[in-house]
């Protein structure tokens, strides 16, 4: 069964968000057991949510396990785990584990965006989504295990990237009886959840000590609401011009995690200082365990750890605590590093090395370092304010490393190495690895490479902010009343207020209405897949599409085959994806020469004059064209 409710025309509330439901109560349930799974290995008492990410990296890293050595091993695996889980969930709930801001606020307002993104669909502009995201996650719950050379992905484009989120969207499908289109999305919001009370959880005074935050008050109440505001509708490393959105990618789950390193990196480092030795113990445990989720997210995560790690080093260093912290970085490093090694051996021998890889030196593009430096230039107009938010993070971290150390300095220059050193590294990635010349030029996605570190950003204006409200109030002058507690207690309310507020009244800055444009491709794909024969081989032609027409094709093909068992793939497909020239006649007699196979054509409107000067007389407007032993001839006439 899949649970697909994107592009509907029906809204009504038993036909639209009632069957929406379910899915969100099992990604609920799947975040709850996450939970307990990471109390049980840091052995922790009170409810923190880095216990969330640390669960992650024990369930990314016991099902990447199974699924490289043992054929179609996940149900099993999952299966254990759920029963793991409901146990931890008896004990926890005995121990009070769930009284707590933290759930207060995923069940409501929660749980009621959690219903809109299902509710919604997958039908606004995602491209990763129907290329590889969520492809990825239907390939796990049709075949309970990670692609391989037996058998392979037809369906995805990057079927080599890791699973650690579409093991959740596999876990939480399970749950609900059929998979769950919107499963990475739904998580992914949740995360945002995880970071804002991880913000919130770790606070700095005036007098710049560092101190947890009590588990349960009207304060923390409120300030995990705020943090929440500020990981979502004002943090502008999530502003897109079509408004705020969650989809299924990586990204979303690489910002929180890399946050919520960041934090921990800064909190060992102040347990180091002040030789905090069963502190130290916990937090070490909970990296290695975060570590492993991040490394298992994206390929590339690995460098970016790489990165944090290097500045972790140079602040201890700072400090005069390298050598301590020397003797628990193996613990934290080498889970992750060897989970990521495993992986990486696996996608070299199964799925033909389909993911990030370095290339030998004499292959690097150095003679396109300039027109790179041009790309990047225009790529930071996409996300202008968050470049001038990371900028304003960099002078702060250079500017707090010629002062007296103290944690939110300290802080500062570890979020300014990590984003310095991140974009450097982009930068040899762009010349080194498997980009093409066109995504050179471009500097494609830089900006959204860089989000990855946004949290970074965001958590040193947090952790900074009691810094220059002291100062504020004695160098500037703050009215008395601004600072009494009564109004600390009035912004306290205001701020939990804000949140159901804002959610209810623009649901769809979270959960993006479908665009109409797209729809329609569905639907045209889907007419496609319903009528494509058993074992079909299709080539799709879209002479002035960017190839996200052909990528909305193919996931209409694997719904399809999900459903019916029907064996179809999209062989080709000729765009202008990765090129500066439209599909140009010549481009369709080659893809059909390299795949000889191929049994269907589906083409789009001013595609057909070109068909016909190649010798297909039977096309006309947009169309579908098929091949028997009598040559090709039209199938399924649309009107796009």
């Amino acid at each position: 069964m899949i649970f697909d409710f994107g592009c509907r025309e029906t809204l009504g509330f038993f036909d639209y968000v009632a069957p929406a439901l379910p899915g969100a109560l099992a990604v609920l349930a799947v975040i709850a057991g996450l939970a307990v799974t990471g109390r049980f290995f840091t052995r922790g008492s009170t409810f923190h949510a880095g216990d969330i990410l640390s669960g992650w990296g024990v369930v990314a890293g016991i099902m990447t396990l199974a699924a490289v050595f043992f054929v179609q091993p996940l149900l099993f695996t999952a299966s254990g785990i759920l029963v793991l889980m409901l146990v931890g969930l008896v004990f926890a709930a005995k121990d009070r584990y769930f009284v707590a801001p933290f759930w207060i606020l995923v069940l409501f307002p929660g749980l009621f965006v959690l219903t809109a993104t299902n509710a919604v669909g997958l039908g606004a502009s995602a491209y990763d989504d129907f290329s590889h995201w969520v492809p990825n996650a239907l390939y796990v719950f049709q075949h309970d295990d990670v692609p391989s050379f037996a058998v392979r992905s037809s369906h995805s484009l990057w079927p080599g990237y890791p699973y650690a989120l579409p093991f959740l969207t596999y876990l939480a499908s399970l749950l609900v009886g059929g998979f769950l289109v919107q499963g990475g999305a739904m998580f992914n919001f949740l995360l945002l959840f995880v970071f804002a009370a991880m913000l919130s959880e770790t606070t700095i005074t005036r007098d710049t000590t560092l101190v947890l935050m009590r588990p349960l008050s009207w304060r923390s109440l409120g300030l995990r609401s705020f943090a929440l505001l500020l990981a979502t509708f004002l943090n502008t490393s999530l502003y897109t011009p079509v408004g705020l959105g969650i989809t299924n990618q990586g990204d979303t789950a690489t910002m929180v995690l890399c946050g919520a390193l960041g934090i921990l990196f800064w909190r060992l480092m102040e347990a180091l200082r002040l030789n905090d030795k069963p502190a130290v113990k916990q937090l070490s445990l909970h990296m290695a365990l975060t570590a492993v989720a991040f490394v298992l997210t994206r390929q590339a995560n690995i460098f970016l750890f790489f990165v944090m790690t290097a500045a972790f080093l140079m602040l201890v260093w700072r400090n005069g605590i390298i050598k301590p912290a020397f003797t628990k970085l193996p613990l934290i490093f080498i889970p992750a590093f060897a989970l990521h090694l495993v992986w990486h051996f696996y996608v070299d021998a199964e799925i033909a090395g389909n993911g990030f890889a370095v290339s030998s030196l004499e292959n690097w593009r150095f003679d396109l370092f300039l027109p790179l430096m041009r790309g990047l230039w225009l790529e930071t107009a996409w996300k202008g304010a968050f470049f001038i938010l990371f900028l304003a993070t960099t002078l702060c971290g250079v500017a707090s490393f010629f002062r007296p150390p103290t944690p939110w300095r300290n802080f500062a220059i570890f979020a300014a190495l990590v984003g310095v050193g991140y974009a450097a590294f982009l930068i040899l990635a762009y010349l080194g690895s498997g980009f093409t010349e066109y995504e050179i030029r471009l500097g494609s996605s830089f900006h959204r490479y860089m989000l990855h570190t946004a949290f970074l950003s965001l958590a040193t204006l947090w952790f900074a902010a009691p810094a220059f409200w002291g100062y504020a109030k004695t160098k500037v002058g703050i009215p008395a009343f601004l600072a009494a507690r009564h109004v600390q207690v009035g912004a306290t309310l205001l701020s939990l207020l804000i949140v159901p507020l804002v959610l209810s009244v623009k649901t769809d800055w979270i959960a993006m209405k479908p665009n109409p444009g797209m729809c329609q491709v569905r639907k045209v794909g889907h007419a496609i897949a319903a009528a494509l024969p058993d074992k079909a081989q299709l080539g799709v032609i879209a002479s002035g599409n960017n190839g996200l027409v052909a990528f909305i094709v193919a996931f209409e093909l694997a719904l399809e085959e999900a459903r019916t068992g029907r064996l179809m793939t999209m062989a080709w497909h000729c765009d202008s994806y990765h090129t500066f020239f439209a599909c140009r006649s010549s481009d369709i007699t080659r893809w059909l020469q390299v795949h000889p196979e191929t049994n269907a054509l589906a083409y789009g409107e001013g595609d057909d004059d070109m068909l016909k000067n190649m010798g297909f007389n039977d096309v006309f407007g947009a169309g579908f064209l098929v091949r028997d032993e009598k040559g090709w001839k039209s199938a399924l006439p649309y009107v796009p």
